[in-house]
This record gives C-alpha cells, sequence and structure tokens, in this order.
C-alpha cells in the first residue's frame, strides 16, 4: 500500500495483470512436478497477479503441466475469496 501511494496512486489496485512461468525442478522433487511441453520442460509453474506497478497480489503454484488458462482460474478464484469480491458472470 506505501508503494501505491508514494508513486501517487490509489491504496487498491483497480487492474491487474496475470502471468505465468515455468521453473525447472530439481531431479529428486516428484511432488507438484509436471512437464511443459509448451517450454519442454520438467518443473512448476508460477502463476502470478501483479498490479500495475509490478507489486505482487496473488501468487499460485502448480504443476508443469497445468496449462496457463487452468492456473489463471485459480488465482482469479484465489484473489476473489482473499479479498472478498463478487466474481463476474462474464469469465
Amino acid at each position: 500500500m506505501w508503494v501505491r501511494l508514494s508513486c501517487n496512486r490509489e491504496a487498491s489496485p483497480s487492474e491487474a495483470i496475470i502471468d505465468s512461468q515455468t521453473v525447472e525442478t530439481a531431479t529428486m522433487v516428484s511432488q507438484e512436478v509436471g512437464y511443459d511441453s509448451g517450454k519442454k520442460m520438467k518443473g512448476r509453474k508460477r502463476h502470478m497477479l501483479v498490479d500495475t506497478l509490478g507489486l505482487l497480489i496473488v501468487v499460485v503454484i502448480t504443476a508443469g503441466s497445468i496449462s496457463e488458462q487452468a492456473g489463471a482460474k485459480q488465482v482469479r478464484g484465489f484473489a476473489y475469496s482473499s479479498f472478498h469480491l463478487n466474481e463476474p458472470h462474464s469469465l
């Protein structure tokens, strides 16, 4: 909140951006690991929701095999439940 206020922004963001990133895991790790065929990598995915300043709002970690669309739905659901917002009906 203080960072946003120091940048002359509202305390709560009105817009956010969702992105994901696949991260390779160690060979001995077996939980929540999957193969991301798009990046040809075995690992985990970080699905992140950030505001327009790049400040983190929500992070969800999934297996690499989870699609970006499915991960984005998890991020959105977690954000709505955490901040007690009503989900829009159009998505």
